[in-house]
């Protein structure tokens, strides 16, 4: 599957910047130190939210057996190279 990289990087964001929760109370953009705790944590609010949109759901989860499975570590490469990157 061919992942639009900068398309993805802008609904994670909207998505995300809909909690203020994920957001840095300071600058106002994204906390990602805070979302990748959250990850860390396999935090049942953060894989909800990526549930609800089809480019989150398609990117970070598989379908193993009915069930769809967190791709944990692919998320958290991504946010990363966010950050990393200013993608």
């Amino acid at each position: 599957m061919v992942v639009d990289v900068v398309g993805l990087k802008e609904e994670l964001e909207s998505l995300l910047s809909q909690k203020p929760e994920f957001l840095n109370p300071e600058s106002n953009r994204l906390n990602i130190r805070y979302i990748l705790n959250k990850s860390a944590q396999n935090d049942g609010h953060l894989i909800d939210m990526l549930l609800t949109n089809s480019a989150t759901k398609d990117a970070f989860f598989v379908e193993a057996g009915g069930a769809k499975v967190f791709l944990r570590d692919d998320f958290e490469h991504f946010v990363e190279n966010m950050d990393r990157t200013g993608l």
